[in-house]
């Protein structure tokens, strides 16, 4: 997934921007990063954990964290895989959290999620870094 979202509620850099901070997290981390954006949502939890399980692995990659947008709602939720949980109970992870809701509420929405992918791809790769390939065991 990477990147989904609904046509017209991002501009094209905007999304180049998410892009470019997921592309940047995950040569930091072995977690996985997706954003996803949409107007609004009934039901915003059980829909971010359903895109969440929808999501597949890439390049082996097995823990997985989903930033669902709501741009009309202007609020967001954060769904991560089981693994990532003592790391999300963090008071920095909320942090990261609350610093989102907040550009969110002030109209920087891709903005503040490319800033939580930074921000989050840093938390996270204190507990699952990635380890470039010329420096695994031969």
């Amino acid at each position: 997934m990477g990147l989904q979202t609904v046509p017209l509620l991002l501009m094209p850099n905007d999304e180049s921007h998410i892009l470019a901070a997921i592309q940047a997290a995950e040569e930091r981390t072995t977690v996985q990063f997706h954003v996803c954006v949409e107007a609004s949502s009934r039901d915003a939890e059980p829909r971010a954990g359903a895109l969440l399980r929808a999501s597949t692995a890439r390049a082996g990659r097995h823990q997985r964290i989903l930033i669902y947008i709501l741009a009309h709602d202007r609020r967001c939720v954060v769904v991560i895989d089981p693994a990532l949980r003592a790391v999300a109970s963090t008071r920095i992870w909320r942090d990261v959290e609350n610093r989102l809701t907040l550009d969110i509420l002030g109209g920087k929405l891709a903005g503040g999620a490319a800033d939580a992918v930074q921000r989050f791809s840093h938390i996270a790769a204190g507990h699952f870094p990635l380890i470039p390939a010329s420096a695994s065991p031969r």
